[in-house]
């Protein structure tokens, strides 16, 4: 009978214990059992001047990996992708992927169905409570990671291409300004129903293996169904320009986009001369501001070396900055007023284009 009570004791002491246990262990489970959260999230930033209407895009790729855009609500939606996304309960950082100039981050802090936080674009900062809507909308391209053939050592690109109802797209081989690469290029190419197949940036900007990759590029697109072989071009920018402008002719590109190009002599000229005879039509811009090279001396060297003909055009806006953004400000108004790309300078690229066709 004192076995049976010792026993009996024992289990009860046992028993206490687990229950003290479980009654002092959190609430909460461990925080990488927590999912992140994934939606669409609208609310309003108090940045300065009246504030302003943002929304937030989060996913979950097949990879595991998160995805994230920032739009910002208006007369006109725009959206920055987000290069950067990390998640740890309760806690979410985000980082932008271009888009704007100068350097945009997101950090919030999730309570249920609500993000609460703040915005920082260089040193403004506002802040917000975003509320989830929905689901997530994808991004408006998909997107392919791809290998060049052809070449000494494979060259890493990446193909995006729209999402909308066309089986055939315009393309653009583009060389990465930056790594993680900017992405508002390709989305504003995008809008216009151009895909991009987008190099990353170039080890030696000088150097030939920016002619030769951007060379496999195109020969690599004439292969794709997705591209229209008809109108297969290039877009060159500062330095790599020149080494851009020869593989578009040796590989008979349909057109060029030439970016802040600096020519200051006669042996600078001769790649856009190249150009010119092979009456290749070219869409050259400048930035009037851009104190990093002579914008009056290029660009007059430039509208040179191509000739005058159908289907070149040199542009310099003259109160444009370098990034060929305006920064964001209160307006006359008193409105907030997100970064802008340089009044003209899409709508010009895209009428260009429309009469390339």
């Amino acid at each position: 009978m004192r076995g049976l009570w010792l026993a009996g004791r024992r289990w009860m002491v046992i028993g206490s214990l687990t229950l003290l246990a479980a009654c002092s262990a959190p609430d909460q489970p461990a925080t990488d059992t927590i999912p992140p959260p994934l939606g669409h999230y609208e609310g309003a930033v108090n940045m300065p001047g009246t504030g302003a209407r943002i929304g937030l895009e989060l996913r979950k790729m097949a990879s595991g990996q998160l995805q994230a855009e920032l739009t910002l609500l208006g007369e006109k939606t725009t959206m920055v992708p987000l290069g950067t996304v990390r998640y740890r309960a309760p806690q979410l950082q985000l980082e932008q992927a271009g888009g704007f100039p100068g350097h945009l981050t997101i950090s919030a802090l999730r309570e249920g169905d609500f993000l609460r936080g703040t915005l920082q674009l260089d040193s403004l900062r506002g802040e917000f409570v975003l509320v989830r809507r929905g689901d997530a909308a994808p991004r408006p391209w998909r997107e392919y990671s791809v290998r060049l053939p052809g070449l000494s050592k494979p060259q890493p690109a990446t193909f995006y291409v729209p999402d909308d109802t066309l089986t055939r797209h315009p393309v653009i081989v583009a060389w990465a300004s930056a790594a993680p690469a900017h992405l508002d290029q390709v989305l504003r190419l995008g809008q216009a129903g151009i895909a991009t197949l987008l190099l990353p940036p170039p080890a030696a900007p000088t150097d030939s293996v920016v002619a030769h990759a951007t060379g496999a590029a195109l020969q690599w697109l004439r292969r794709r169904p997705e591209a229209d072989t008809t109108r297969l071009g290039v877009w060159g920018r500062g330095p790599t320009a020149s080494e851009v402008a020869m593989a578009a002719r040796r590989a008979s590109a349909n057109f060029v986009v030439l970016e802040s190009v600096e020519v200051m002599d006669e042996a600078g000229s001769q790649p856009f001369r190249a150009l010119g005879r092979a009456r290749i039509p070219v869409f050259g811009f400048y930035a009037g501001r851009d104190t990093t090279l002579s914008v009056r001396e290029s660009s007059r060297r430039l509208r040179q070396a191509l000739g005058q003909r159908r289907g070149v055009q040199v542009r310099v806006y003259d109160l444009a900055r370098p990034s060929f953004y305006l920064p964001g400000r209160p307006a006359a108004d008193g409105r907030w007023q997100w970064p802008q790309p340089t009044p003209g300078l899409w709508e010009g690229l895209e009428q260009w284009l429309r009469q390339l066709n």
